[in-house]
């Protein structure tokens, strides 16, 4: 006599290898991950191997540092940091619509309308990322280089990160003191980011 089926209806098959393939999932999930990492990263490497000699293909509508050259884009290579250099200052720039005073101003006003300083708290942790990959960059360029061109031109990069976070600490720090002070500060055009 044959065993009773357990699943009636394609549906319940589909259920049940979901379930299944999530139970393998959640088991093997770091190997799994470092696997996909492995194949992302040498797909990556394969597509970028006949451009090594060259710039990496600038995207015309995305901003960048124009002095960062790549000339190697393995991830021991110089290069590489300096291309994932550019490609996170063009964020970076996109995302503060190429002008860091101008963000600034955005951020203040939207605190002054909604009177919440998680509005700053959000901006500065959104920034803070940028701030950190920075860091990491550079400290990596000064590694591979030493004080040079390259480490420079990271850090003309990071330091506007820098000075954004900081105009936006200084906000904050007012904001939590006390907003008439913010608001007598910035209408006096005394805050760091309006000098």
């Amino acid at each position: 006599m044959a065993r009773p089926r357990k699943y009636r209806t394609p549906e319940e098959c589909k259920a049940a290898n979901r379930a299944k393939n999530k139970r393998h999932y959640q088991k093997n999930k770091s190997e799994i991950s470092a696997q996909r990492r492995n194949i992302y990263q040498t797909r990556r490497l394969k597509s970028n191997t006949g451009t090594s000699e060259k710039s990496p293909p600038q995207d015309s509508t995305s901003p960048t540092h124009p002095h960062l050259e790549v000339n190697n884009r393995t991830p021991e290579g110089l290069g590489y940091w300096c291309c994932r250099t550019k490609t996170v200052y063009a964020r970076f720039k996109r995302l503060v619509h190429e002008d860091t005073r101008q963000y600034c101003n955005q951020i203040y006003d939207l605190y002054k309308i909604k009177h919440n300083k998680d509005i700053i708290n959000d901006a500065i942790i959104c920034i803070s990322w940028f701030q950190t990959s920075m860091r990491r960059y550079h400290a990596e360029v000064l590694q591979l280089a030493g004080v040079g061109e390259e480490s420079l031109r990271v850090s003309e990069c990071a330091k506007s990160i820098d000075d954004l976070v900081h105009w936006l600490e200084e906000i904050l720090c007012a904001a939590m003191v006390n907003g008439d002070e913010l608001y007598r500060l910035h209408a006096q055009r005394q805050l760091a980011y309006q000098m």
